[in-house]
């Protein structure tokens, strides 16, 4: 594993450095329907995390604490739904509140974490096929 990959997953094993990151950032830097806008003034939640990690004017790749985000945390997909509002579970007014409560909801153990997520679906799929034998 390079030291990319691993400062990524250190960076991401206690949310609450993040957290914090995202409540200090302005509500007029949050965006729907895309994850940056044109010279980075607005990000979705997955944004911030890269801004967060390498530094608000970062352009390189982001491979490391996005994929790594996505293994250890939360699909890409459902933060996209709560990012822009379409998720029934976290409606507050702006994506910021949403994406806020959500990430606490994840560190608190109110959400489940995708890996959880997928060892359960797992087991399910491994008790059914034993089932059928």
């Amino acid at each position: 594993m390079s030291d990319e990959w691993q400062k990524a997953i250190d960076a991401l094993t206690d949310l609450t450095s993040f957290i914090n990151y995202c409540i200090e950032t302005n509500e007029s830097e949050w965006a729907v329907d895309v994850v940056r806008t044109k010279g980075n003034k607005q990000n979705c939640l997955f944004g911030h995390l890269v801004n967060w990690h390498h530094g608000n004017n970062y352009q390189g790749k982001c491979t490391e604490i996005w994929d790594s985000f996505e293994e250890m945390w939360s699909s890409t997909f459902y933060v996209y739904d709560v990012n822009d509002g379409k998720n029934e579970k976290y409606q507050q007014a702006t994506p910021k509140e949403r994406c806020i409560a959500y990430l606490k909801d994840l560190w608190l153990g109110l959400e489940m974490p995708i890996w959880k997520y997928y060892e359960i679906q797992t087991e399910r799929a491994r008790a059914e096929m034993a089932a059928e034998k």
